[in-house]
């Protein structure tokens, strides 16, 4: 068994965490587990999140969330703070919500079958945005597809009714969903902690930038329901499990298999490996990809919703410098060489990181928010770092050790309500904690400093 635990001496895993992770390191498939800091449990979900895992020759839904290709990314908007003063954020976040109206960000049967195959390039080309500021910042430029994978593959790998139906949910309100944990937030970038690294990556003290959380969207839901035994998201009615079926045996020549697909997807056995050379296998890659390319070019109408809002209330071509700065998914299965050798990695809530790659460290609405970049030490944690700091910074606090409050405030804005609350900032030393375990450990280390100034969040149509 090879289990590496990361964790704040005042917050190491809890027993049934570590029986997990010590469960999921014995298996057989399993080379290496790495349990990250902010190491938590969702309700639901059945491995702990911030963690990865690296899988020999098998794909294991269950390590990997339900929300396949969730993520976050960091826009900058190309404008001073200054020129966004608290009632003109108002406005922005009010329009950002109303693009909801405007049909041009709905997508036809056509375009989402491109997107599946094609990733986020085919949503930069329908919503015409420019193909350098939306894409140099993503991550695998937003498309995964194997090259061995013809279309026709990729959309066998998903129910018909989702390319087919001119009503479904997926070709509609891209981009706006902000339930959970989810956000959209305006933050200023008010201290430079490096100033060569930030010249790199054209990072500027005082510009007003937008960081959002969100998809992978409902295609991504379809395959994390259909090709596992999930609990989170999927009731277990009669409805779904006769749809269920019927999507797995399709053909009479897929009952021929009947007993692999069951022990796979119905059975309830924990952690099922599913090889990767089977046909299984292939159907899971060929699906893994659709859902990936979804959640890219999902989190691409966010983009473009947010330069369509700051142009309503600025002015047209005012934010013509809105880029991409960076856009990272945290819940993938994907192969990688890990020291030599080809291993699927399993990430849980943990984003992929490289020596002298830009990573974003968020921690709360009500904490600032820290850029960084890799270090070399990325190589003995799966090149994998974790994606935030919440649920640190709220077990400080918890244990009256949050740290002292600046005083600042955040507009948050909640659903549909068009008047935001005033919320106070709180104590960042969990943040600084997890800021301070990665650096010791070499994996990470700030190089910029981000001001939350107001949040968008239980928001979803």
């Amino acid at each position: 068994m090879s289990l590496e635990i990361i964790a704040h001496k005042k917050r190491p895993p809890k027993d049934e965490e570590q029986r997990a992770l010590e469960a999921i390191a014995s298996l057989p498939q399993v080379a290496r587990a790495v349990a990250l800091p902010d190491l938590h449990w969702k309700k639901g979900l059945e491995a702990p999140s911030s963690a990865a895992y690296a899988v020999r020759g098998h794909i294991v839904p269950q390590l990997s969330s339900c929300a396949l290709n969730c993520g976050m990314g960091l826009v900058d908007t190309g404008l001073e703070a200054a020129a966004l003063r608290p009632e003109k954020l108002d406005l922005v976040y009010a329009d950002f919500r109303g693009s909801r109206l405007d049909r041009r960000f709905d997508l036809d049967s056509g375009t989402l079958r491109r997107v599946v195959v094609e990733g986020a390039r085919a949503i930069v080309e329908h919503y015409g945005l420019d193909p350098g500021a939306a894409l140099q910042g993503m991550e695998d430029r937003g498309n995964v597809t194997p090259a061995d994978v013809a279309p026709e593959e990729i959309w066998d790998s998903l129910d018909p009714d989702i390319l087919e139906d001119p009503l479904y949910e997926g070709l509609r309100n891209l981009g706006l969903g902000f339930d959970g944990n989810h956000f959209l937030e305006a933050q200023v970038l008010d201290e430079v902690l490096d100033e060569a690294a930030c010249a790199r990556h054209g990072l500027t003290k005082g510009r007003l930038h937008v960081m959002y959380h969100g998809g992978g969207g409902v295609v991504p839901g379809f395959v994390g329901g259909y090709y596992g035994n999930r609990g989170k998201g999927h009731e277990r009615t009669w409805r779904f499990w006769a749809s269920k079926v019927r999507f797995h045996f399709k053909r009479p020549r897929d009952w021929a298999r009947f007993r692999e697909k069951w022990r796979y997807y119905f059975s309830g056995s924990p952690y099922p490996a599913i090889p990767v050379a089977g046909p299984e296998g292939r159907r899971n890659l060929v699906a893994l990809s659709a859902s990936m390319n979804y959640g890219y070019a999902y989190r691409t109408a966010m983009l473009a919703r947010i330069r369509w809002a700051l142009d309503r209330v600025l002015g047209r071509d005012r934010a013509a410098g809105t880029r991409l700065v960076w856009d990272t998914s945290h819940n993938t299965i994907a192969p990688e060489r890990i020291e030599g050798e080809e291993l699927w990695v399993h990430r849980h809530n943990s984003i992929r990181i490289r020596e002298g790659e830009l990573a974003v460290l968020p921690g709360h609405h009500t904490t600032p928010t820290y850029i960084g970049v890799g270090l070399e030490g990325t190589a003995k944690t799966l090149h994998s770092m974790p994606h935030g700091a919440g649920d640190t910074v709220d077990f400080f606090r918890e244990i009256g050790e949050g740290g002292e409050a600046p005083p600042l405030a955040t507009r948050r804005y909640d659903g549909e309500e068009t008047a935001p609350r005033i919320v106070a900032h709180g104590g960042a030393a969990g943040l600084d904690a997890v800021c301070r375990l990665l650096e010791e450990r070499r994996i990470w280390r700030p190089i910029a400093r981000l001001r939350p100034v107001a949040v968008l969040k239980r928001y979803h149509h």
